[in-house]
């Protein structure tokens, strides 16, 4: 039963899920289901991938990404959340966001 009821409804599970990682982290500010989903709305299902190619991935798919990471001290406010792909989101791990682009950069400079 549980099981159905999060596979219908995911995104109250995984704001739950941000909630816990952002209480441990010890972050400041938090952001509601709807804002998550007006930032949704505005991305359109493009993922705002950090290295300046935005694609599109569909809404489902996409994933959050703090700008500035829980670790370097950014906060769970909606201004500091873009939508991101899970694979542009893993790539950037705990970087900024313009440094995660010079860093494709460089390695695409490198493979030229």
């Amino acid at each position: 039963m549980v099981r159905r009821s999060r596979a219908k409804h995911p995104e109250p599970v995984k704001a739950a899920h941000n909630r816990k990682r952002v209480k441990r982290r010890a972050a400041p500010g938090s952001h509601t289901i709807a804002e998550w989903r007006a930032i949704l709305d505005k991305a359109k299902g493009r993922c705002a991938g950090f290295n300046q190619k935005t694609h599109h991935v569909g809404r489902d798919k996409l994933t959050r990404d703090h700008i500035v990471p829980l670790s370097r001290g950014g906060t769970d406010y909606a201004f500091n959340i873009q939508p991101m792909c899970h694979a542009c989101n893993s790539q950037k791990r705990t970087t900024l966001t313009a440094e995660a682009q010079h860093s494709l950069f460089d390695r695409l400079a490198v493979h030229a």
